[in-house]
């Protein structure tokens, strides 16, 4: 791509008092030679049609005639530039206008590029909270996070920049990373796998020992953090030995640690998410089935899914049933749903008035455990409240949901 067909970048560098040195700057097979880095990022980085300067009164009476001659000298015409004047940062109070002004130097949306190099004193740190902060206040995509290593310089005085925006996408990974922890929503873990897959292939199509199981890894992810998201319990459980087996590769985990280096130190934690859940074949043992059904349930309150843990709590009471009276789980369902929901009403209402309608249940009600059809009301409400978003008369409050939710597994525990 060249450089006109580029994304346009708004650039934010900084200047402070010290006594800059003359080198030459080499960035992607460019070279510039000045003493203030600030210019040669108009010439080393051409997509950058916006320059800010932040000075302090200072470094702008130092610095500014000779920094206006190197960018008039260096600089495309179509670039623009300027100087923006910052508080010397000696107090909190200054420190926050120096945020305040950083953040308003970019408009939404906006490519940003972030150079460090003459930083001082805090202005580092501020600016690359700053461009957090920007990144999801302002939908700000950060170009990249450039640092002019003039200690680096090597035998014949050429000085390094250095790309540091992979130290800042690694505030995506903890965020994904923690997410999935919290949650079990996967979705950004796996987009960051995948991104880093497909950019490389991108950035260097063709070359050798790109990699190729990233994307693989992501999918298992993705896959097992939306059957538990959609309620599809036995694909979720099948999904997490999925997620097991990828991660427990010697390629996933080799190729991580070559191309996306947060994911090693994120793959015990990713391991511990699924591993409560993870059931070969969930449907070659009933008993051993529900166990794990169970365990979903507490995952789903544990991650705040409450009403997953509800819905999925009523269908765990039907295939107990089921379980105990030699029927199967899946094909026998609605009969034991109408068993049990006769012996229900038969501890909710006039026992006699229902005995009626139990009789012509496939299943005997009488034989519906009592701790079964007690649960089953207790449970009857509040799920309808859940299902009908509480679009009903007298709703139970969203606190009072939580406290009864809060009771589920302990209720389930008196059934099996």
């Amino acid at each position: 791509m060249t450089a006109d067909a580029q994304p346009a970048v708004t650039a934010i560098s900084f200047l402070g008092t010290s006594n800059y040195q003359e080198t030459e700057y080499v960035y992607r097979g460019r070279g510039c030679r000045t003493r203030l880095f600030p210019a040669a990022l108009l010439r080393l980085c051409p997509e950058v049609r916006t320059l800010r300067v932040l000075v302090t009164e200072q470094a702008r009476q130092k610095w500014a005639d000779e920094l206006t001659a190197a960018i008039d000298q260096l600089r495309d015409p179509k670039q623009d530039w300027s100087l923006v004047p910052i508080p010397d940062g000696k107090s909190e109070d200054e420190l926050w206008s120096l945020f305040d002004t950083l953040v308003t130097q970019v408009e939404e949306g906006d490519a940003v590029m972030l150079d460090i190099t003459h930083g001082f004193r805090s202005l580092p740190l501020i600016a690359a909270v700053a461009t957090a902060y920007l990144r999801v206040a302002k939908g700000v995509r950060l170009h990249s996070l450039l640092y002019g290593a003039y200690e680096a310089r090597d035998a014949d005085g050429r000085a390094p920049v250095f790309d540091l925006t992979p130290l800042v996408v690694l505030l995506d990974w903890m965020a994904a990373a923690d997410l999935f922890r919290r949650t079990g929503n996967a979705e950004p873990l796996a987009g960051l796998l995948e991104e880093t897959q497909n950019t490389l292939h991108r950035s260097q199509r063709g070359a050798a020992g790109l990699p190729t199981r990233l994307k693989s890894a992501a999918g298992a992810l993705r896959d097992f953090s939306r059957a538990l998201r959609l309620l599809r319990v036995r694909e979720a459980m099948a999904r997490a030995v999925d997620v097991q087996q990828v991660l427990a590769s010697g390629a996933v985990t080799a190729e991580s640690e070559r191309w996306a280096k947060p994911f090693p130190a994120l793959l015990d934690q990713a391991r511990r998410v699924v591993q409560p859940l993870a059931l070969t074949d969930p449907s070659a043992d009933p008993a051993r089935e529900l166990a794990a059904q169970r365990e979903v349930i507490r995952w789903y309150l544990d991650k705040g899914w409450e009403v997953e843990a509800v819905l999925l709590a009523r269908e765990w009471l039907i295939s107990v049933k089921a379980l105990r009276a030699g029927r199967r789980l899946m094909e026998d369902r609605a009969a034991v749903e109408d068993a049990i929901e006769a012996a229900a009403r038969m501890r909710r209402r006039d026992g006699a008035a229902e005995a009626g309608r139990a009789a012509v249940a496939p299943l005997d009600a009488a034989a519906v455990d009592p701790e079964i059809a007690e649960v089953w009301n207790w449970l009857h409400d509040l799920r309808n409240d859940l299902a009908h978003c509480g679009m009903r008369p007298n709703p139970r409050p969203a606190d009072r949901v939580r406290q009864a939710v809060a009771e589920l597994v302990q209720r389930l525990a008196e059934v099996w």
